[in-house]
């Protein structure tokens, strides 16, 4: 049974990149694609179909925390969840170049 990964990025994205870079076809990668609510009932659908038993979250946000909550309440907490929170978000934003200064200096702080 192939993990999950949830990204909560849009598939051109550096985390949704990253994904693709970390587990390329050895994993099933739902990325963002709509408003919070669509993706929320996307990721919550992913997990109720795919039934992981790792469950890989990068980035976390309203569709991507509903969907780790469910994963784990209806597995009685039996699924593994590993979230990355992209310790590295500074330097992709840098490297991608479209955030001025102010930006990135939030991003770092």
């Amino acid at each position: 049974m192939k993990p999950l990964v949830l990204v909560y990025n849009f598939p051109h994205q550096i985390m949704a990149i990253r994904a693709r870079s970390l587990f390329g076809d050895e994993a099933a990668i739902i990325n963002r694609a709509g408003s919070n609510l669509t993706d929320t009932l996307r990721f919550c659908a992913a997990v109720l179909s795919n039934r992981p038993r790792l469950l890989y979250v990068m980035d976390i946000g309203i569709p991507s925390y509903f969907a780790a909550l469910l994963a784990k309440t209806i597995t009685l907490g039996r699924v593994k969840v590993f979230v990355d929170t992209g310790d590295l978000v500074y330097l992709f934003s840098k490297a991608e170049r479209k955030y001025g200064p102010l930006a990135l200096f939030a991003v770092k702080v």
